[in-house]
């Protein structure tokens, strides 16, 4: 088991730390679980893929009334961080993302970001939580198993370069977890 994190909630001023996180996620699944050939995305063409695909990239985490992002921090170092959105009409609490620094993982800091966002949901009356998940990140898919996420669907997502191109072409997976509130 890990060594307990505290959890804040994001502000805007920790856009940047955030958007560092998410490029070394990127860079990371880059690295070590894409086959030599589809190693098509470059740390130069990182950010204007991402602006590309994401328009409001440099405002992407929402922080507001229906939108959160905690940091998970130890002894003043950011481990990850998890930010989902609270939807009462569907009765969903949507994981936009759930990230532990590489150095972290496989120590349980995931576990414990899963289980706090778990008992969001229990706390909203929320009965159902959803997530995407890479098909590469077999880590991540075998962490949201472990927590009885199902999967529900897939969706193949592109990703381009700064004239529009197609550069890489990912699958990511729809998981729900409908026992919250047992």
């Amino acid at each position: 088991m890990s060594e307990k994190f505290q959890l804040e909630r994001a502000n805007t001023n920790d856009i940047p730390l955030l958007k560092n996180l998410v490029a070394a996620y990127w860079r990371e699944i880059e690295v070590n679980f894409r086959p030599p050939e589809l190693k098509k995305i470059t740390l130069l063409n990182l950010e204007s893929s991402l602006r590309f695909n994401y328009p409001n990239y440099e405002t992407e985490f929402n922080i507001n009334k229906t939108d959160f992002v905690y940091l998970a921090k130890l002894e003043n170092i950011i481990v990850g961080f998890v930010s989902y959105r609270i939807d009462k009409e569907s009765n969903e609490l949507f994981i936009y993302d759930l990230m532990v620094k590489n150095e972290f993982s496989g120590k349980g800091f995931g576990s414990e970001l899963i289980e706090f966002a778990i008992n969001e949901a229990k706390n909203e009356n929320i009965s159902k939580i959803g997530l995407w998940v890479d098909d590469i990140n077999t880590k991540a898919e075998g962490l949201y198993k472990k927590y009885n996420f199902v999967f529900q669907d897939y969706s193949k997502l592109q990703w381009y370069n700064e004239e529009g191109e197609v550069i890489l072409e990912t699958t990511s997976e729809y998981m729900t977890k409908t026992d919250i509130q047992k």
